[in-house]
């Protein structure tokens, strides 16, 4: 009998043990999980502390949407890529406002660079005939040639005494095709040249290239290792991200020919000569460094598919180099977006501000075609702040 009700009673303190260990578990660990998930929390956001002015897209005026005669109303636009996938693997979904040191504006010595240059180009100040002190531009006559450098963009040509424009040798390379590195690298001993860039600033530039090669008297596009022409677009960058604006879009590459075929003499006349109208607005942090929330690229995708809500960077057709013309009065009916990334706009252009302060964009890369079988590339730019801070 003794033995049966001691049974009973371990039974009921087992019982009593993991009743009391369950009632522990739930308490501490499994009522707040069911608490959290049935019923949530209302964590109000954090206070914004700085609000500002949305992006007023200075660049629209000359290549956006509706202007210059392109119309994209009834574009057909896709993204080829994964944009959840594309946001979650950008390495920080934050980014830092900038705002203009009008400080060290004073600081750009227009003489200095374009002596800088025209030395790297084999011209001496014995030959400069003109300092721009009556004009806009610096002159230097050398062999029968005239050197000019335009003093508000650094645009450059060589004119024979024919009025032709003479090619500039510094840019030939010594083989047949030209290679990439050896492109890339005169875009930098250009900007060395200048005097307008630090070493940490042309180290850090992003030199983004286009390769071709001659059909005839025509450039068609062509893989580096059988290219006879580049050109090469350098960005300087702010916290590793390219800064972009109407002052870096516009055509301005610098342009390299990499072969000495004779016929080339003949048909390089027809493109453009180097220019070097990379701009260098001073920039400081802007509200303390404080990083913001990026629009996740998701939800600007939509915004260009849907709301049309971007404007036209560039357009460039697949048979003309980024430093030809730009089209104009074009249809477009279907655009392919293929890259994404992170820019930081920047309108500053010869004191003219529209922007106080310099946000992340989206810049879309990719192709578009129009009704009658025309097909190019094309840039679009979109904001990437978050809207909440907005005004």
């Amino acid at each position: 009998m003794r033995l049966v009700e001691a049974a009973k009673m371990f039974k009921k303190l087992i019982v009593v043990f993991f009743g009391t260990f369950f009632i522990f578990f739930l308490a501490t660990e499994g009522w707040p999980s069911i608490k959290k998930d049935f019923f949530p929390e209302t964590v109000p956001p954090a206070p914004i502390l700085y609000k500002f002015n949305p992006i007023s897209f200075s660049v629209a005026k000359q290549f956006g949407t509706g202007e210059n005669g392109i119309d994209t109303s009834n574009a057909k636009i896709v993204y080829r890529r994964n944009a959840l996938q594309d946001w979650n693997s950008l390495k920080s979904k934050q980014s830092k406002l900038y705002t203009y040191d009008f400080n060290v504006f004073k600081d750009i010595d227009y003489r200095s660079t374009a002596r800088g240059i025209a030395d790297f180009l084999g011209y001496e100040d014995a030959n400069l005939i003109s300092d721009a002190e009556l004009n806009n531009d610096y002159v230097w006559t050398k062999n029968n040639i005239t050197f000019t450098i335009n003093k508000n963009d650094q645009e450059m040509k060589q004119v024979l005494p024919n009025g032709e424009i003479a090619p500039f040798k510094n840019f030939f390379s010594s083989g047949e095709f030209l290679s990439t590195d050896y492109a890339r690298q005169k875009a930098k001993e250009m900007m060395t040249a200048s005097k307008k860039f630090t070493t940490e600033e042309i180290n850090k530039a992003v030199y983004e290239g286009e390769f071709y090669k001659f059909e005839g008297s025509n450039l068609v596009e062509s893989p580096n290792l059988s290219a006879e022409v580049a050109f090469i677009k350098p960005y300087l960058t702010l916290d590793n991200k390219k800064i972009v604006g109407k002052v870096y879009e516009i055509p301005q590459s610098l342009f390299f020919i990499g072969s000495l075929r004779p016929e080339i003499a003949s048909t390089y006349k027809n493109y453009r000569y180097p220019t070097f109208k990379i701009s260098k607005n001073r920039t400081t942090e802007a509200f303390n460094g404080e990083n913001f929330d990026l629009t996740p690229i998701p939800t600007a995708v939509n915004n260009v598919i849907n709301n049309k809500y971007f404007v036209i960077a560039g357009l460039y057709f697949s048979n003309a180099p980024l430093g030809a013309d730009l089209p104009t009065n074009l249809k477009i009916e279907n655009i392919s977006l293929e890259t994404v990334e992170v820019g930081i706009y920047d309108d500053l252009e010869k004191g003219i501000i529209k922007n106080q302060i310099l946000q992340p964009i989206y810049i879309f890369k990719g192709f578009f075609d129009t009704p009658n079988g025309q097909r190019g590339r094309i840039i679009l730019y979109t904001p990437a702040i978050d809207p909440k801070y907005y005004n």
